[in-house]
């Protein structure tokens, strides 16, 4: 079974998920929601209408090798949002032409937003695990052709071609309740 059938199977057990993922929001429909964050009212009240599952980014060369699992994406979501965060849509440019591009510090061009290395150093990461020999030590090298992949914009864009990334479901919308446990994911 694929991640996203196996996760929508998941999500529709647990009433997170149906036909029209975009109306369902998490806060209003995880069934550990009020274990989780109790005043739901307040959650209602700061406006979090992007509060809803969101489907794996799978990239297209995926072979079920390495798959990233993120925390918080920071008011921001929605059934296409990890997609649109990689492939772009709008102003966006996406996480991959911004790493292509040479970008290490991504701000996805929003106002005020000093921006996050953490993609940057997601994909030097991925590049090491898919291509480092089972044990090689060393810096950030690509272990088949030998070069530092560092700032190898090429190789950065490339590999994340190679990965699933999904987020941990959290049905609090804001950063600092996403840390708690939320039990959607975990067995009844």
């Amino acid at each position: 079974m694929a991640i996203e059938d196996a996760l929508i199977e998941l999500y529709t057990e647990r009433d997170v998920y149906s036909n029209a993922p975009e109306n369902v929001k998490l806060h209003e429909n995880c069934p550990d929601r009020l274990a989780c964050w109790g005043d739901i009212e307040s959650i209602k009240a700061h406006g979090c209408d992007w509060n809803k599952i969101q489907k794996p980014y799978i990239g297209k060369q995926y072979q079920k090798e390495l798959l990233a699992i993120g925390l918080n994406l920071n008011e921001y979501g929605g059934w296409q949002s990890l997609d649109e965060l990689f492939l772009g849509k709008g102003e966006n440019l996406g996480i991959l032409k911004y790493l292509q591009d040479g970008w290490r510090k991504i701000s996805f061009a929003i106002e005020g937003y000093t921006g996050t290395f953490i993609y940057h150093r997601l994909a030097v990461y991925c590049s090491i695990i898919l291509n480092f020999p089972s044990g090689h030590p060393g810096p950030a090298v690509d272990g088949n052709a030998q070069i530092d992949i560092y700032d190898n914009s090429e190789k950065l864009s490339e590999v994340m071609h190679r990965i699933a990334f999904l987020e941990a479901v959290k049905c609090s919308p804001w950063w600092y309740k996403s840390v708690a446990s939320c039990q959607l994911c975990l067995p009844s």
